[in-house]
C-alpha cells in the first residue's frame, strides 16, 4: 500500500518532501522495508530510530495525509493519531499502541 491508495483520488496525493524527509525515508527502505547490503550492522548510536524525531520530520505530511485523505479508506484512530498536537504523540502511542517495542520506546 502506497499513501495515494487512501485517496478517491490518488494522482491529488503528491506532497512536497523535504531533504530530512528524504533521507529519513531512503533509510527506512534500506533497513526496515527491503533487503539489502546498506543496513547499519551491529549497534552503533546512528542505528537508532529517534521516534521524536522522527515524528517531528515527518509530522507536517502525516497531519495533511490524514486530513485529505478519505474518511472511507483510512481508520478514524489513523486519523485520530495524525491530528493530535506533538507534545499527545507519544502518549497516544503508548495508550494505543500494542505492539511492545513501540509501545515501551514510547514510554522513555
Amino acid at each position: 500500500m502506497r499513501a495515494q491508495h487512501f485517496f478517491e483520488y490518488p494522482a491529488a496525493w503528491r506532497p512536497k518532501l523535504t531533504a530530512e524527509f528524504e533521507k529519513l525515508l531512503d533509510r527506512a527502505n534500506n533497513e526496515v522495508n527491503h533487503l539489502t547490503v546498506h543496513r547499519i550492522s551491529g549497534s552503533p548510536p546512528q542505528k537508532t530510530w529517534h521516534t521524536d524525531e522522527i515524528l517531528n520530520q515527518v509530522g507536517a505530511i502525516a497531519k495533511e495525509f490524514a486530513a485529505r485523505a478519505s474518511e472511507k479508506k483510512l481508520h478514524p484512530k489513523v486519523q485520530e493519531l495524525l491530528r493530535l498536537p506533538p507534545q499527545a504523540t507519544l502518549r497516544w502511542i503508548t495508550d494505543n499502541v500494542a505492539h511492545s517495542n513501540v509501545a515501551s520506546h514510547a514510554m522513555t
